[in-house]
């Protein structure tokens, strides 16, 4: 607490200058410090005694005392960009006592976050596959809130690059760090790190599904140490089949990409046979259950010659997006996607939520962590925001023709 670094400054500052009447008027000026919370940073504390210690000429031994004993005090209660032989040099005793205890009590009056801005750094790990625009736009949020990343807080990141396995490798060396907080995007990062700690904080930036899943059985008093956001991708794989339908009204074979690694994988799978059973649709299921396995279900899929593909909302698949993508181009095979970032690398269709949006009400979770709320206070959260994209560049190459019904409900074309 302040009030103990304070005294403690205190008491150093009278053993070097006590018993000339300087260190009782600086006992006179503990009432100042009322207001302040938190505590010094001890490394601050250590670089000012150096600072103070050192040799500055035309001080004279008395003058370094006072200055070690000031650069204790002001340290002690909070960052001043101020040299203390500034003040010795200036006026007599007298004078040096008024400026010291002038300074003090202007010290009282600066706002709580001026100590903030010097404590150590909060530190935080965030795992996802690539730093995508949600990750960006997370940082940003951040920023708004307060947070500059690299000096008031630290992000170690961890990016697995289409590699799943190594999530549970990088949950424990944040968990070892240690991080105040884990922030992950996808089920398996959620996973890796559930399993790494019980006790820090793990926050769903984004998650296709926690409940069925297994990750959080309560979503408004969510357990142990999760809480998030959840982009409802399970509910909506049934909306991407019925937006190929209406695109393809001839629609009979869907090939279906995903990743049976991913927990998430077998729920979507459920959702889409629920889907096609109803409209009269075959499903046909490629997996995919490493970067190494895209390529030759690719070529799975080329060769079963359906009449539309579905790529499952999975974060291992989103890596290989591009791969994906000109494959399905050159197949001249219709294809829908979870994430926006399909469409933008040429993609046909998309529909899937706002991923940005979630991270940003995910940040504004973080700040909440980070000033001391529970996990369980923090109910999860759905997306309320989606996206449909089209793009037409993509349909022209394919011979189709998007039907005006499905183009009114676009977000976004992409001419």
């Amino acid at each position: 607490m302040w009030a103990l670094t304070w005294s403690a400054a205190l008491s150093q500052a009278d053993r070097r200058i006590g018993g000339n009447g300087f260190g009782g008027d600086l006992h006179q000026c503990s009432e100042f410090t009322s207001g302040f919370g938190g505590a010094a940073d001890t490394a601050a504390l250590a670089a000012g005694l150096r600072r103070s210690r050192r040799t500055d000429s035309g001080v004279g031994p008395r003058e370094r005392d006072f200055a070690w004993a000031g650069n204790w005090t002001m340290l002690a209660i909070g960052p001043v960009q101020f040299h203390f032989f500034d003040l010795v040099r200036s006026g007599g005793e007298a004078m040096r006592r008024r400026k010291f205890l002038a300074l003090m009590a202007g010290a009282a009056s600066w706002p709580r976050g001026a100590a903030a801005q010097m404590a150590r750094p909060r530190r935080i790990g965030l795992m996802a596959n690539l730093p995508l625009p949600p990750v960006q736009r997370f940082v940003r949020r951040l920023a708004q809130l307060g947070y500059a990343e690299g000096n008031n807080i630290i992000i170690e990141y961890r990016f697995g690059e289409g590699r799943d396995d190594r999530f549970p490798a990088f949950a424990a060396e944040l968990v070892a760090l240690p991080v105040e907080v884990i922030v992950v995007w996808g089920n398996p990062a959620a996973f890796a790190a559930k399993r790494a700690t019980t006790t820090i904080p793990i926050l769903i930036g984004a998650a296709g599904d926690v409940v069925n899943t297994g990750l959080i059985a309560n979503v408004a008093h969510p357990e142990s140490n999760l809480t998030g956001f959840v982009a409802l991708n399970v509910e909506l794989e049934e909306k991407r089949v019925e937006l190929l339908r209406e695109v393809i009204p001839n629609l009979s074979r869907v090939a279906v990409l995903t990743n049976s690694s991913n927990p998430l994988g077998r729920v979507n799978l459920d959702t889409v046979h629920r889907a096609a059973q109803r409209l009269g649709v075959t499903v046909e299921v490629f997996d995919a259950r490493s970067s190494q396995d895209v390529g030759s279900a690719l070529a799975e899929v080329k060769a079963s010659q359906p009449d539309a593909a579905l790529v499952a909302a999975d974060t291992l698949l989103l890596s290989e997006r591009r791969q994906i993508t000109e494959m399905m181009a050159a197949s001249r095979i219709p294809a829908i996607y979870a994430f926006k970032e399909f469409s933008d690398a040429g993609g046909l269709l998309s529909y899937g939520a706002d991923l940005s949006v979630l991270f940003e009400r995910a940040a504004d979770y973080l700040n909440r962590l980070l000033q001391g709320e529970k996990p369980g206070n923090l109910p999860v959260q759905q997306a309320t925001t989606f996206e449909l994209i089209i793009n037409l560049k993509a349909a022209s190459a394919l011979g189709l023709t998007i039907p005006a019904n499905v183009l009114v409900q676009a977000n976004e074309v992409i001419e």
